[in-house]
Protein backbone atom coordinates (compact mmCIF):
# COMPACT_ATOMS: atom_id res chain seq x y z
CA UNK A 1 0.00 0.00 0.00
CA UNK A 2 1.49 3.34 -1.07
CA UNK A 3 0.60 6.67 0.47
CA UNK A 4 -0.04 10.18 -0.79
CA UNK A 5 -0.41 13.44 1.10
CA UNK A 6 -3.33 15.74 0.25
CA UNK A 7 -3.72 19.02 2.16
CA UNK A 8 -1.86 17.60 5.12
CA UNK A 9 -3.67 14.24 5.21
CA UNK A 10 -1.96 10.91 4.60
CA UNK A 11 -4.02 8.80 2.17
CA UNK A 12 -3.70 5.10 1.50
CA UNK A 13 -3.38 4.12 -2.15
CA UNK A 14 -3.71 0.60 -3.45
CA UNK A 15 -0.55 -0.76 -5.13
CA UNK A 16 -2.46 -1.58 -8.33
CA UNK A 17 -2.96 2.13 -9.03
CA UNK A 18 0.82 2.60 -9.11
CA UNK A 19 1.36 -0.55 -11.20
CA UNK A 20 -1.22 0.49 -13.83
CA UNK A 21 0.06 4.07 -13.89
CA UNK A 22 3.61 2.82 -14.49
CA UNK A 23 2.47 0.38 -17.19
CA UNK A 24 0.57 3.10 -19.06
CA UNK A 25 3.47 5.54 -18.74
CA UNK A 26 6.02 3.08 -20.13
CA UNK A 27 4.00 2.95 -23.35
CA UNK A 28 5.32 6.42 -24.18
CA UNK A 29 8.98 5.32 -24.33
CA UNK A 30 10.34 5.31 -27.88
CA UNK A 31 10.93 1.68 -29.04
CA UNK A 32 13.42 2.78 -31.73
CA UNK A 33 16.90 3.48 -30.42
CA UNK A 34 19.28 5.88 -32.07
CA UNK A 35 20.12 9.54 -31.97
CA UNK A 36 18.73 11.33 -28.89
CA UNK A 37 16.88 8.14 -27.86
CA UNK A 38 17.32 8.75 -24.14
CA UNK A 39 16.05 12.32 -24.36
CA UNK A 40 13.10 11.34 -26.55
CA UNK A 41 12.16 8.42 -24.30
CA UNK A 42 12.53 10.48 -21.13
CA UNK A 43 10.33 13.20 -22.61
CA UNK A 44 7.74 10.61 -23.65
CA UNK A 45 7.74 8.94 -20.24
CA UNK A 46 7.33 12.25 -18.40
CA UNK A 47 4.44 13.28 -20.64
CA UNK A 48 2.80 9.85 -20.39
CA UNK A 49 3.23 9.75 -16.63
CA UNK A 50 1.71 13.21 -16.26
CA UNK A 51 -1.27 12.51 -18.53
CA UNK A 52 -1.98 9.11 -17.01
CA UNK A 53 -1.60 10.39 -13.48
CA UNK A 54 -4.18 13.09 -14.17
CA UNK A 55 -6.42 10.62 -16.00
CA UNK A 56 -6.45 8.06 -13.18
CA UNK A 57 -6.90 10.71 -10.50
CA UNK A 58 -9.74 12.53 -12.25
CA UNK A 59 -11.66 9.53 -13.61
CA UNK A 60 -10.98 6.95 -10.87
CA UNK A 61 -10.93 4.27 -13.54
CA UNK A 62 -11.94 0.85 -12.25
CA UNK A 63 -8.88 -1.39 -12.61
CA UNK A 64 -10.44 -4.46 -14.18
CA UNK A 65 -8.76 -6.29 -17.09
CA UNK A 66 -10.96 -4.93 -19.89
CA UNK A 67 -10.42 -1.33 -18.79
CA UNK A 68 -6.68 -1.84 -18.37
CA UNK A 69 -6.34 -3.40 -21.83
CA UNK A 70 -8.52 -0.73 -23.45
CA UNK A 71 -6.47 2.15 -22.05
CA UNK A 72 -3.21 0.28 -22.50
CA UNK A 73 -4.03 0.14 -26.23
CA UNK A 74 -4.86 3.85 -26.18
CA UNK A 75 -1.52 4.67 -24.54
CA UNK A 76 0.42 2.51 -27.00
CA UNK A 77 -1.19 4.22 -30.00
CA UNK A 78 -0.89 7.76 -28.61
CA UNK A 79 2.63 7.13 -27.34
CA UNK A 80 3.84 5.99 -30.74
CA UNK A 81 2.33 9.03 -32.43
CA UNK A 82 4.22 11.19 -29.96
CA UNK A 83 7.43 9.22 -30.57
CA UNK A 84 7.17 9.84 -34.30
CA UNK A 85 6.61 13.54 -33.78
CA UNK A 86 9.57 13.94 -31.41
CA UNK A 87 11.74 11.97 -33.82
CA UNK A 88 11.01 14.50 -36.57
CA UNK A 89 11.90 17.36 -34.23
CA UNK A 90 15.14 15.58 -33.36
CA UNK A 91 15.95 15.47 -37.11
CA UNK A 92 16.68 11.77 -36.81
CA UNK A 93 17.08 10.52 -40.39
CA UNK A 94 17.77 6.86 -41.06
CA UNK A 95 15.77 5.85 -44.13
CA UNK A 96 12.51 5.62 -42.21
CA UNK A 97 13.93 2.91 -39.95
CA UNK A 98 12.39 4.73 -36.98
CA UNK A 99 8.88 4.66 -38.41
CA UNK A 100 9.25 1.01 -39.38
CA UNK A 101 9.97 0.20 -35.76
CA UNK A 102 7.24 2.43 -34.35
CA UNK A 103 4.36 1.60 -36.73
CA UNK A 104 3.88 -2.03 -35.57
CA UNK A 105 3.37 -0.78 -32.00
CA UNK A 106 0.91 1.86 -33.20
CA UNK A 107 -1.17 -0.56 -35.26
CA UNK A 108 -0.98 -3.13 -32.46
CA UNK A 109 -2.48 -0.58 -30.10
CA UNK A 110 -5.25 0.25 -32.57
CA UNK A 111 -6.08 -3.44 -33.08
CA UNK A 112 -6.16 -4.10 -29.33
CA UNK A 113 -8.38 -1.05 -28.77
CA UNK A 114 -10.84 -2.19 -31.45
CA UNK A 115 -10.84 -5.73 -30.05
CA UNK A 116 -11.67 -4.56 -26.53
CA UNK A 117 -14.32 -2.17 -27.82
CA UNK A 118 -15.84 -4.95 -29.93
CA UNK A 119 -15.96 -7.32 -26.96
CA UNK A 120 -17.72 -4.65 -24.91
CA UNK A 121 -20.34 -4.17 -27.65
CA UNK A 122 -21.17 -7.86 -28.09
CA UNK A 123 -20.82 -8.89 -24.44
CA UNK A 124 -24.53 -8.42 -23.68
CA UNK A 125 -26.16 -10.00 -26.76
CA UNK A 126 -23.71 -12.92 -26.59
CA UNK A 127 -24.48 -13.69 -22.95
CA UNK A 128 -28.22 -13.20 -22.56
CA UNK A 129 -28.73 -16.45 -20.64
CA UNK A 130 -26.10 -15.53 -18.04
CA UNK A 131 -27.54 -12.03 -17.65
CA UNK A 132 -31.09 -13.38 -17.36
CA UNK A 133 -30.02 -15.78 -14.60
CA UNK A 134 -28.43 -13.03 -12.50
CA UNK A 135 -31.88 -12.29 -11.12
CA UNK A 136 -32.30 -15.01 -8.51
CA UNK A 137 -35.87 -15.56 -7.35
CA UNK A 138 -37.02 -16.46 -3.85
CA UNK A 139 -40.39 -17.37 -2.37
CA UNK A 140 -42.55 -14.24 -2.00
CA UNK A 141 -44.00 -13.27 1.37
CA UNK A 142 -47.59 -12.15 0.85
CA UNK A 143 -47.80 -10.53 4.29
CA UNK A 144 -44.82 -8.33 3.49
CA UNK A 145 -46.80 -6.02 1.21
CA UNK A 146 -49.68 -5.42 3.62
CA UNK A 147 -47.84 -2.52 5.16
CA UNK A 148 -48.96 0.57 7.06
CA UNK A 149 -45.87 2.54 6.00
CA UNK A 150 -47.27 4.62 3.13
CA UNK A 151 -45.19 7.33 1.47
CA UNK A 152 -47.11 10.60 1.41
CA UNK A 153 -44.37 12.95 0.21
CA UNK A 154 -42.18 12.57 -2.87
CA UNK A 155 -38.39 12.68 -2.73
CA UNK A 156 -38.36 15.85 -4.86
CA UNK A 157 -40.71 17.55 -2.41
CA UNK A 158 -38.53 16.38 0.48
CA UNK A 159 -35.49 17.98 -1.18
CA UNK A 160 -37.44 21.20 -1.70
CA UNK A 161 -38.46 21.31 1.96
CA UNK A 162 -34.86 20.63 2.97
CA UNK A 163 -33.49 23.48 0.88
CA UNK A 164 -36.18 25.79 2.27
CA UNK A 165 -35.09 24.86 5.79
CA UNK A 166 -31.46 25.62 4.99
CA UNK A 167 -32.50 28.96 3.51
CA UNK A 168 -34.37 29.86 6.71
CA UNK A 169 -31.27 29.01 8.75
CA UNK A 170 -28.94 30.97 6.47
CA UNK A 171 -26.94 27.84 5.70
CA UNK A 172 -25.02 28.11 2.42
CA UNK A 173 -25.03 24.36 1.75
CA UNK A 174 -27.64 22.63 -0.40
CA UNK A 175 -29.67 19.43 -0.52
CA UNK A 176 -29.52 17.41 -3.73
CA UNK A 177 -30.50 13.90 -2.61
CA UNK A 178 -33.08 12.29 -0.32
CA UNK A 179 -32.32 8.87 1.15
CA UNK A 180 -35.01 6.86 2.91
CA UNK A 181 -34.50 4.92 6.12
CA UNK A 182 -36.58 3.48 8.94
CA UNK A 183 -35.95 5.51 12.09
CA UNK A 184 -37.82 4.67 15.29
CA UNK A 185 -40.20 2.43 13.39
CA UNK A 186 -41.19 5.09 10.83
CA UNK A 187 -40.09 5.67 7.24
CA UNK A 188 -38.10 8.88 6.97
CA UNK A 189 -36.09 10.86 4.44
CA UNK A 190 -32.48 11.62 5.35
CA UNK A 191 -31.12 14.70 3.59
CA UNK A 192 -27.31 14.98 3.72
CA UNK A 193 -25.90 18.44 3.15
CA UNK A 194 -23.83 19.03 0.02
CA UNK A 195 -21.48 21.82 -0.95
CA UNK A 196 -23.12 24.51 -3.05
CA UNK A 197 -20.16 24.66 -5.43
CA UNK A 198 -16.47 23.96 -5.98
CA UNK A 199 -15.35 27.10 -4.16
CA UNK A 200 -17.27 26.15 -1.02
CA UNK A 201 -15.94 22.59 -1.26
CA UNK A 202 -12.37 23.95 -1.40
CA UNK A 203 -12.77 26.42 1.45
CA UNK A 204 -14.64 24.03 3.77
CA UNK A 205 -12.89 20.82 2.71
CA UNK A 206 -11.18 20.24 6.05
CA UNK A 207 -14.19 21.38 8.05
CA UNK A 208 -16.97 19.61 6.13
CA UNK A 209 -20.71 20.18 6.15
CA UNK A 210 -22.60 20.38 9.41
CA UNK A 211 -24.99 17.49 10.07
CA UNK A 212 -28.01 16.44 8.04
CA UNK A 213 -31.77 16.99 7.81
CA UNK A 214 -34.51 14.47 8.46
CA UNK A 215 -38.25 14.45 7.83
CA UNK A 216 -41.02 11.90 7.84
CA UNK A 217 -42.02 10.26 4.57
CA UNK A 218 -45.33 9.11 6.09
CA UNK A 219 -46.60 12.57 7.00
CA UNK A 220 -48.13 14.81 4.34
CA UNK A 221 -46.97 17.92 6.25
CA UNK A 222 -43.71 16.85 7.90
CA UNK A 223 -41.53 18.92 10.17
CA UNK A 224 -37.93 19.18 8.95
CA UNK A 225 -35.40 18.41 11.68
CA UNK A 226 -31.82 19.65 11.50
CA UNK A 227 -29.50 17.16 13.20
CA UNK A 228 -26.21 18.85 14.08
CA UNK A 229 -23.09 17.67 15.85
CA UNK A 230 -21.49 15.91 12.87
CA UNK A 231 -18.85 17.43 10.58
CA UNK A 232 -19.14 15.43 7.38
CA UNK A 233 -15.98 15.82 5.29
CA UNK A 234 -15.88 12.70 3.10
CA UNK A 235 -18.98 13.27 0.99
CA UNK A 236 -19.90 12.98 -2.73
CA UNK A 237 -19.80 16.75 -3.33
CA UNK A 238 -16.31 17.19 -1.85
CA UNK A 239 -13.20 17.57 -4.00
CA UNK A 240 -9.67 16.17 -4.01
CA UNK A 241 -8.91 13.73 -1.20
CA UNK A 242 -12.27 14.30 0.52
CA UNK A 243 -14.24 13.29 -2.57
CA UNK A 244 -15.97 10.14 -1.27
CA UNK A 245 -15.74 8.23 -4.54
CA UNK A 246 -12.03 9.01 -4.95
CA UNK A 247 -11.39 8.19 -1.29
CA UNK A 248 -12.91 4.72 -1.71
CA UNK A 249 -11.28 4.17 -5.12
CA UNK A 250 -7.82 4.84 -3.70
CA UNK A 251 -8.18 1.77 -1.48
CA UNK A 252 -10.48 -0.43 -3.59
CA UNK A 253 -9.69 0.44 -7.24
CA UNK A 254 -10.36 -3.07 -8.61
CA UNK A 255 -14.13 -2.87 -7.95
CA UNK A 256 -16.95 -1.00 -9.63
CA UNK A 257 -18.48 1.47 -7.18
CA UNK A 258 -22.22 1.88 -6.85
CA UNK A 259 -23.80 5.07 -5.56
CA UNK A 260 -22.84 5.84 -1.97
CA UNK A 261 -25.98 5.71 0.18
CA UNK A 262 -26.26 8.01 3.17
CA UNK A 263 -27.80 6.33 6.22
CA UNK A 264 -27.47 5.94 9.98
CA UNK A 265 -25.64 3.08 11.65
CA UNK A 266 -26.84 1.08 14.66
CA UNK A 267 -25.83 3.92 17.00
CA UNK A 268 -27.51 6.65 14.98
CA UNK A 269 -24.27 8.00 13.51
CA UNK A 270 -24.18 9.08 9.85
CA UNK A 271 -22.35 6.76 7.44
CA UNK A 272 -22.10 6.12 3.72
CA UNK A 273 -22.61 2.59 2.41
CA UNK A 274 -21.13 1.84 -1.02
CA UNK A 275 -21.58 -1.45 -2.84
CA UNK A 276 -18.54 -2.93 -4.60
CA UNK A 277 -19.35 -4.82 -7.80
CA UNK A 278 -17.43 -7.15 -10.08
CA UNK A 279 -18.44 -7.98 -13.68
CA UNK A 280 -19.49 -11.61 -13.95
CA UNK A 281 -19.72 -11.89 -17.75
CA UNK A 282 -16.48 -11.70 -19.77
CA UNK A 283 -15.13 -9.31 -17.16
CA UNK A 284 -17.21 -6.59 -18.83
CA UNK A 285 -20.87 -6.70 -17.79
CA UNK A 286 -23.24 -8.51 -15.47
CA UNK A 287 -22.11 -6.70 -12.33
CA UNK A 288 -22.60 -8.71 -9.14
CA UNK A 289 -22.13 -7.28 -5.64
CA UNK A 290 -18.91 -8.51 -4.02
CA UNK A 291 -19.44 -6.66 -0.74
CA UNK A 292 -19.89 -3.20 0.71
CA UNK A 293 -17.69 -0.45 2.13
CA UNK A 294 -18.96 1.52 5.11
CA UNK A 295 -17.34 4.95 5.35
CA UNK A 296 -17.38 7.29 8.32
CA UNK A 297 -17.85 10.69 6.63
CA UNK A 298 -16.32 12.48 9.62
CA UNK A 299 -13.00 10.61 9.79
CA UNK A 300 -12.82 8.83 6.44
CA UNK A 301 -12.33 5.45 8.10
CA UNK A 302 -13.58 2.57 5.97
CA UNK A 303 -14.65 -0.99 6.74
CA UNK A 304 -15.24 -3.59 4.02
CA UNK A 305 -17.81 -6.37 4.50
CA UNK A 306 -18.26 -9.40 2.30
CA UNK A 307 -21.61 -10.53 0.89
CA UNK A 308 -22.24 -12.81 3.87
CA UNK A 309 -20.97 -10.31 6.45
CA UNK A 310 -23.43 -7.41 6.09
CA UNK A 311 -24.13 -5.96 9.57
CA UNK A 312 -27.74 -6.18 10.72
CA UNK A 313 -28.00 -2.41 11.13
CA UNK A 314 -27.32 -1.74 7.43
CA UNK A 315 -30.68 -0.91 5.86
CA UNK A 316 -29.53 -0.42 2.28
CA UNK A 317 -26.50 -2.23 0.86
CA UNK A 318 -26.87 -1.28 -2.79
CA UNK A 319 -28.54 1.33 -4.96
CA UNK A 320 -31.85 0.81 -6.75
CA UNK A 321 -30.25 1.04 -10.20
CA UNK A 322 -28.79 -2.44 -9.61
CA UNK A 323 -32.28 -3.90 -9.18
CA UNK A 324 -33.50 -2.00 -12.23
CA UNK A 325 -30.67 -3.43 -14.34
CA UNK A 326 -31.33 -6.98 -13.11
CA UNK A 327 -35.02 -6.56 -13.92
CA UNK A 328 -34.19 -5.22 -17.37
CA UNK A 329 -32.11 -8.31 -18.19
CA UNK A 330 -34.61 -10.66 -16.58
CA UNK A 331 -37.54 -9.13 -18.46
CA UNK A 332 -35.75 -8.70 -21.79
CA UNK A 333 -34.03 -12.07 -22.23
CA UNK A 334 -36.40 -14.90 -21.18
CA UNK A 335 -35.95 -16.40 -24.67
CA UNK A 336 -32.55 -15.04 -25.69
CA UNK A 337 -31.31 -12.17 -27.83
CA UNK A 338 -33.02 -12.88 -31.15
CA UNK A 339 -36.42 -12.94 -29.46
CA UNK A 340 -35.92 -9.27 -28.57
CA UNK A 341 -35.68 -8.41 -32.28
CA UNK A 342 -38.40 -10.57 -33.79
CA UNK A 343 -41.19 -12.43 -31.98
CA UNK A 344 -40.68 -10.62 -28.64
CA UNK A 345 -42.50 -13.33 -26.71
CA UNK A 346 -42.64 -13.00 -22.94
CA UNK A 347 -40.74 -9.71 -22.79
CA UNK A 348 -41.49 -7.50 -19.79
CA UNK A 349 -39.87 -4.39 -18.34
CA UNK A 350 -40.16 -2.16 -15.26
CA UNK A 351 -42.74 0.55 -15.82
CA UNK A 352 -41.30 4.00 -16.49
CA UNK A 353 -41.36 6.89 -14.10
CA UNK A 354 -43.60 9.90 -14.67
CA UNK A 355 -42.58 12.99 -16.62
CA UNK A 356 -44.48 16.27 -16.46
CA UNK A 357 -44.99 18.76 -19.28
CA UNK A 358 -47.15 21.80 -19.91
CA UNK A 359 -49.06 22.13 -23.15
CA UNK A 360 -49.65 25.36 -25.09
CA UNK A 361 -52.49 26.45 -22.79
CA UNK A 362 -50.61 25.71 -19.58
CA UNK A 363 -52.27 22.43 -18.67
CA UNK A 364 -50.07 19.74 -17.13
CA UNK A 365 -49.60 16.61 -19.21
CA UNK A 366 -48.16 13.43 -17.74
CA UNK A 367 -46.12 11.15 -20.01
CA UNK A 368 -43.76 8.22 -19.53
CA UNK A 369 -40.29 9.21 -18.38
CA UNK A 370 -36.92 7.91 -19.52
CA UNK A 371 -35.97 5.87 -16.44
CA UNK A 372 -37.58 2.92 -14.71
CA UNK A 373 -39.79 3.69 -11.73
CA UNK A 374 -38.41 2.07 -8.60
CA UNK A 375 -40.17 2.76 -5.34
CA UNK A 376 -39.05 2.39 -1.74
CA UNK A 377 -41.15 -0.03 0.27
CA UNK A 378 -41.12 -0.44 4.03
CA UNK A 379 -42.54 -3.90 4.64
CA UNK A 380 -44.61 -4.92 7.61
CA UNK A 381 -41.39 -6.43 9.02
CA UNK A 382 -39.88 -2.93 9.32
CA UNK A 383 -37.20 -3.63 6.68
CA UNK A 384 -36.56 -1.61 3.54
CA UNK A 385 -37.20 -3.03 0.08
CA UNK A 386 -36.98 -1.95 -3.53
CA UNK A 387 -40.19 -2.51 -5.46
CA UNK A 388 -41.06 -2.22 -9.14
CA UNK A 389 -44.12 -2.98 -11.25
CA UNK A 390 -43.44 -4.96 -14.42
CA UNK A 391 -45.41 -4.60 -17.64
CA UNK A 392 -45.28 -5.37 -21.34
CA UNK A 393 -43.25 -2.61 -23.04
CA UNK A 394 -44.83 -3.43 -26.41
CA UNK A 395 -48.40 -3.07 -25.14
CA UNK A 396 -50.10 0.34 -25.03
CA UNK A 397 -52.88 -0.89 -22.74
CA UNK A 398 -50.88 -0.04 -19.57
CA UNK A 399 -51.28 -3.62 -18.33
CA UNK A 400 -49.13 -5.06 -15.56
CA UNK A 401 -47.70 -8.55 -15.30
CA UNK A 402 -45.94 -8.65 -11.92
CA UNK A 403 -44.82 -6.75 -8.84
CA UNK A 404 -41.19 -7.41 -7.91
CA UNK A 405 -39.68 -6.77 -4.48
CA UNK A 406 -36.04 -7.05 -3.31
CA UNK A 407 -34.58 -6.67 0.17
CA UNK A 408 -32.49 -3.48 0.08
CA UNK A 409 -29.88 -4.80 2.52
CA UNK A 410 -29.60 -8.48 1.68
CA UNK A 411 -26.80 -9.78 -0.55
CA UNK A 412 -26.72 -11.54 -2.93
CA UNK A 413 -29.71 -9.80 -4.50
CA UNK A 414 -32.82 -11.97 -4.64
CA UNK A 415 -36.18 -10.99 -6.11
CA UNK A 416 -39.64 -11.83 -4.85
CA UNK A 417 -42.15 -12.06 -7.70
CA UNK A 418 -45.84 -11.31 -7.12
CA UNK A 419 -47.93 -12.05 -10.25
CA UNK A 420 -50.42 -9.35 -11.23
CA UNK A 421 -52.97 -9.42 -14.00
CA UNK A 422 -54.31 -5.89 -13.96
CA UNK A 423 -54.72 -3.33 -16.70
CA UNK A 424 -53.45 -0.07 -15.27
CA UNK A 425 -49.86 0.99 -14.62
CA UNK A 426 -48.65 4.12 -12.84
CA UNK A 427 -48.81 6.22 -16.02
CA UNK A 428 -52.39 5.19 -16.76
CA UNK A 429 -53.39 5.82 -13.14
CA UNK A 430 -51.67 9.23 -13.03
CA UNK A 431 -53.21 10.34 -16.34
CA UNK A 432 -56.63 9.28 -15.11
CA UNK A 433 -56.21 11.16 -11.83
CA UNK A 434 -54.92 14.29 -13.56
CA UNK A 435 -58.00 14.60 -15.78
CA UNK A 436 -60.55 14.21 -12.98
CA UNK A 437 -62.38 17.33 -11.85
CA UNK A 438 -60.85 17.24 -8.36
CA UNK A 439 -57.44 17.86 -9.95
CA UNK A 440 -57.89 19.32 -13.42
CA UNK A 441 -60.30 22.06 -12.27
CA UNK A 442 -57.80 23.41 -9.74
CA UNK A 443 -55.01 25.39 -11.45
CA UNK A 444 -51.57 24.03 -10.71
CA UNK A 445 -52.71 20.84 -9.01
CA UNK A 446 -50.73 17.80 -10.11
CA UNK A 447 -50.50 14.19 -9.04
CA UNK A 448 -47.09 13.23 -7.66
CA UNK A 449 -45.23 9.96 -8.41
CA UNK A 450 -47.35 6.97 -7.44
CA UNK A 451 -46.32 3.90 -5.45
CA UNK A 452 -47.95 0.50 -5.66
CA UNK A 453 -49.20 -1.12 -2.44
CA UNK A 454 -51.18 -4.17 -1.45
CA UNK A 455 -53.91 -2.90 0.86
CA UNK A 456 -56.14 -5.53 2.42
CA UNK A 457 -55.34 -7.91 -0.43
CA UNK A 458 -56.05 -5.33 -3.16
CA UNK A 459 -53.37 -3.66 -5.26
CA UNK A 460 -53.63 0.12 -5.47
CA UNK A 461 -51.58 3.05 -6.78
CA UNK A 462 -51.29 5.63 -4.02
CA UNK A 463 -49.65 9.04 -3.85
CA UNK A 464 -50.21 12.70 -3.02
CA UNK A 465 -51.65 15.43 -5.21
CA UNK A 466 -49.72 18.68 -4.79
CA UNK A 467 -50.45 22.34 -5.43
CA UNK A 468 -48.49 24.55 -7.81
CA UNK A 469 -46.22 25.33 -4.83
CA UNK A 470 -45.56 21.60 -4.27
CA UNK A 471 -47.62 21.68 -1.09
CA UNK A 472 -49.83 18.74 -0.12
CA UNK A 473 -53.45 18.95 -1.33
CA UNK A 474 -55.05 15.48 -1.12
CA UNK A 475 -54.15 11.80 -1.24
CA UNK A 476 -55.08 9.88 -4.37
CA UNK A 477 -55.72 6.14 -4.54
CA UNK A 478 -56.42 4.10 -7.66
CA UNK A 479 -57.63 0.52 -7.28
CA UNK A 480 -56.21 -1.82 -9.91
CA UNK A 481 -59.19 -4.16 -9.89
CA UNK A 482 -61.70 -1.51 -11.00
CA UNK A 483 -59.48 1.36 -12.23
CA UNK A 484 -61.35 3.93 -10.14
CA UNK A 485 -59.62 6.83 -8.40
CA UNK A 486 -60.47 8.10 -4.93
CA UNK A 487 -59.35 11.15 -2.95
CA UNK A 488 -59.05 11.88 0.76
CA UNK A 489 -57.41 14.23 3.22
CA UNK A 490 -55.71 11.37 5.02
CA UNK A 491 -55.22 7.62 4.67
CA UNK A 492 -58.27 6.65 6.73
CA UNK A 493 -60.44 8.93 4.62
CA UNK A 494 -59.23 7.65 1.25
CA UNK A 495 -59.32 4.00 2.39
CA UNK A 496 -62.93 4.41 3.48
CA UNK A 497 -63.94 5.99 0.17
CA UNK A 498 -62.15 3.23 -1.77
CA UNK A 499 -63.80 0.50 0.31
CA UNK A 500 -60.50 -0.77 1.69
CA UNK A 501 -59.69 -1.66 5.27
CA UNK A 502 -56.24 -0.18 5.68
Amino acid sequence: MRTLTTRGKRIEMDKWIFVVWLLFSLCWIDPATGKNWKKRSALGFVLGATLNGLFLYLTQMTLIPVNILLYLATNVACGKIFNSITNEFARFKSDDKHDRKVLPFFFGGVVLFCAMLGLAIISEPANTTALYNLAELEEPDLNLLNTSHIILISSNNAIRLGNNKLGELGNQAKIDEARWQVVNGKLNYLLPLAYAGTTQAWVLGNKGTEGYLMLSAENQSPEVQYVKGHSLRYIPSAIFGHDLKRHIWAKYPTFWQGDSIFQLDGNGNPIYVTVLDLPSVWGITGDKPAGIVVTDPETGQMAKYGVSEIPAWVQRSYEGETVTQYLRWWGLYPHGFWNTLFSKNGITAPVKDLSYRKDDIGEIKIVAGQTSALQPLCGNDGRLYYAAAMGNPNDDSHSLTAYVVANAAKLPIKLMLYPINESIDSLGAAQNIQQLDAVSHVPGHCVQPLNLYNISGKYAWLGPVATSYDEFAVISLTRLDNGKAYFGQNLADVYAKAGLDG
